[in-house]
């Protein structure tokens, strides 16, 4: 490989390096192919020690992040005329793991150590005060509505991160997206904070909900787990946010045949390969699956684990739970039963808890 003197034009850099973009890609698909493998190690030995369903279901999903993420990083590097529309997938998955996470914490509280009903422990929650900086906020009795709304406001996200991936490509296509500029006449702005706020909601009703029972979910460092996927959502975003408005202020200059926002674009999905990669790693240590191990799985795994492991991740791609999620969170006959209990609870004057819980329905 040659290298040749480097010459600065304006915005462009004529860099004479023999296959550059072979180095870039190889590089990127050294570290996509790593975290790649290590998740699938790990996601293997959950799908072959399947002793808690309940649990690694959603766990597993949180896993497929990494793969997905890598991959999808490193085909738009590739392909780089097409990474605006390999990138949806990516959104689109973003938002689902949330929701997956949440899910998550249910299934500990529901099947896990304490076993018990969620509607007992959110009945038995006495006022809750909104922490900072929604701290002035009135305090509120964690109940039926809370949970519903809390369901739907984690929800909405999986809606709008998508939708807004689809319209910022849209907006692409015609010219008037102007990624990094903040000016009210960009889709740019619009679109990241629509994002934002979708987010922002999302989140907040998240660490409600852990707040309201962490107590149950203590066994299982809801913290670590949570942060290890938050951090790749807010790194992911954010860095894609300042490499745009580093395109606008032509820091980013453009090289040879690929225009600046290309090069912020590749910039974006090259760290996201190396954020895999270290991802990856700590997944073994936020989710492992030796805890999952039981005698069971393990006299299952002389002859059948890899077929057992198939099964089992037939149950993890099967939709129905989540396609189940949306129709109750938004059905109004769901959220009129839940203001009738919610009204009981916030009067002190509580029902019994079979007929709180049969109020409760499937929330």
């Amino acid at each position: 490989m040659s290298l040749t003197n480097i010459s600065f034009s304006n915005t462009t850099w004529d860099i004479n390096i023999t296959k550059w973009e072979d180095v870039v890609f190889v590089t990127c698909g050294s570290f996509s192919a790593a975290a790649t493998l290590a998740s699938i190690v790990l996601i293997y030995n959950h799908l072959r020690h399947w002793s808690h369903p309940e649990h690694q279901t959603y766990i597993v999903r949180l896993l497929l992040m990494v793969p997905i993420y890598a991959i999808d990083s490193w085909l738009s590097i590739r392909f780089k005329a097409i990474s605006l529309y390999l990138d949806i997938f990516r959104d689109c998955y973003e938002a689902y793991v949330l929701y997956q996470f949440f899910a998550l914490l249910v299934s500990y509280i529901t099947t896990g150590v304490y076993a018990t009903e969620l509607t007992e422990v959110l009945k038995a929650k006495s006022k809750m005060s909104h922490p900072c900086p929604c701290c002035c906020l009135p305090r509120f009795k964690p109940g039926p509505l809370f949970l519903l709304i809390t369901k739907q406001c984690i929800l909405q996200y999986v809606v709008v991160r998508p939708l807004m991936a689809v319209v910022a490509t849209g907006l692409s296509i015609g010219g008037v997206y102007n990624e990094g500029d903040f000016s009210p006449t960009s889709g740019f702005l619009w679109v990241t904070l629509t994002i934002n706020v979708s987010v922002a909601i999302s989140m907040y009703f998240l660490v409600l909900f852990y707040l309201a029972t962490r107590k149950q979910l203590k066994p299982y460092r809801p913290v670590a787990k949570l942060m290890s996927i938050k951090a790749i959502l807010f790194f992911s975003f954010w860095q894609q946010v300042v490499l745009g408005v580093l395109v606008f202020f032509d820091v980013i200059p453009a090289i040879q045949d690929w225009e600046q926002k290309e090069v912020a674009n590749g910039l974006n999905n090259f760290i996201v390969c190396i954020e895999m990669f270290l991802l990856a790693i700590v997944h073994h240590f936020v989710f492992p699956y030796k805890e999952y191990i039981s005698e069971d799985t393990i006299d299952e795994l002389d002859t059948t684990s890899a077929f057992l492991a198939v099964k089992n991740f037939g149950d993890v791609i099967n939709q129905q739970d989540m396609i189940s999620d949306f129709k109750t969170a938004y059905s109004p006959r769901k959220m009129k039963n839940a203001q009738a209990v919610q009204k009981v609870l916030n009067s002190g004057d509580f029902v019994s808890s079979s007929s709180t819980s049969e109020s409760y329905g499937d929330l």
